[in-house]
């Protein structure tokens, strides 16, 4: 590692300096990569999807190539082979990058290719989630909850446990995330 420009007093000779943080770990490090990453996007001809930044669209006359990034996870879709090596090969002379193939997972999805199209599924992730909230061997509840339900004051214990609190989070946060990706009807 080179020590940023302005702090070689610090350093003497036969002597380490110590991390106090990692510098992957650095919580502006995500937002500086997508700032390069948006950059290297634009450089190519890629122009941001609106209501969404994360996701890149290139239209060259018949050819479309559609870039859906998430930190430094993508996964690109494409109607030519030959515009997507060049893309390949443009963003490995700026960063080095894995080529997977043909996506079979990306983010917790599994997606199986057939004759009439993809298909995405988040079975892995669900049983993921059954195991980890132990509710693997509980009863399925068939009654929805009704639209519009608000929890009222009585429903609610006088003074929560932290540990309901924090599972109820993680179980809401872990049903967002399934809903996001392939479940809108939860």
């Amino acid at each position: 590692m080179l020590l940023p420009p302005g702090l070689e007093h610090l350093f003497t000779p036969g002597k380490v300096l110590r991390l106090k943080r990692q510098v992957y770990g650095l919580s502006q490090s995500g937002c500086i990569f997508y700032k390069l990453l948006a950059a290297t996007m634009r450089d190519f001809g890629f122009k941001s999807v609106t209501d969404d930044d994360c996701v890149w669209r290139l239209k060259s006359g018949d050819s479309e190539l559609i870039v859906a990034t998430v930190v430094d996870d993508m996964t690109q879709v494409t109607n030519d082979d030959a515009l997507l090596k060049e893309f390949n090969d443009f963003l490995r002379s700026r960063f080095v990058i894995t080529d997977n193939g043909r996506v079979e997972h990306f983010l917790g999805v599994h997606f199986t290719h057939s004759d009439d199209g993809l298909h995405a599924s988040q079975e892995g992730f669900i049983e993921l989630c059954l195991m980890k909230f132990n509710l693997i061997d509980q009863p399925v509840c068939q009654m929805q909850m009704q639209k519009g339900y608000m929890v009222s004051e009585k429903d609610l214990a006088e003074n929560p446990k932290q540990e309901h609190i924090t599972l109820l989070r993680a179980m809401l946060g872990s049903l967002s995330y399934l809903m996001t990706w392939s479940r809108p009807e939860i």
